[in-house]
Formats: structure tokens, C-alpha cells, sequence
């Protein structure tokens, strides 16, 4: 097959017009997730308060090659800190880390 009878077939042409040349795809991969997450909060009513959180993930997908692969959003660890003093009734200072 020439490059020109690819470029006519319909599954190898951009929908959109562009000449340019793309493989088909398919959705027929597998996937695999694993994680956990801990969070700890403070009273948010105290005039000084804090949250805490950590979470821990694996997220893999396998093409019809066979092997496995990090996906785009594998996070391996990740924490956040929130802490705040509240300074009236309606106002709140807050710091994120």
C-alpha cells in the first residue's frame, strides 16, 4: 500500500481535513488503579484550624502490545496542608501548601 492509497482510506484521514496521517484507534486496552488516601481535619469553628491529607496512587493501562505503562494522571504520592486562623466572624486567613 502506497502512501496514497493510505491517505484515501476513510480510518486513516483526520476528520477534520488536515492531510495529515494518524493510526486508527481502538479501545481495547486494559486498565489497573490502586490507592489510598488519609485526611485528618481540625475543628473549622476553632480560631486556629488545619486540614491535612496525604494519598498515595498506581494507575497502569496495557495496550494490545502486552506491556504496561504509567498513565498520564499517576500520581505516586501527593499531600496537601491547609491552615488557617479565623480573625472575625466573616473574615479567614488561610495559608496552602
Amino acid at each position: 500500500m502506497n502512501l496514497l492509497s493510505a491517505a484515501l482510506r476513510t480510518d486513516m484521514i483526520d476528520p477534520f481535513g488536515q492531510p495529515i496521517l494518524y493510526m486508527p484507534m481502538v479501545s481495547a486496552g486494559r486498565g489497573k488503579v490502586t490507592g489510598v488516601e488519609v485526611q485528618y481535619d481540625t475543628d473549622l469553628h476553632r480560631r486556629i484550624f488545619a486540614q491535612i491529607n496525604a494519598s498515595s496512587s498506581n494507575v497502569q493501562h496495557q495496550a494490545l502490545d502486552g506491556v504496561w505503562r504509567r498513565a498520564n494522571f499517576d500520581m505516586p504520592v501527593m499531600a496537601n496542608i491547609l491552615a488557617g486562623v479565623n480573625l472575625t466572624r466573616r473574615q479567614i486567613l488561610t495559608r496552602s501548601v
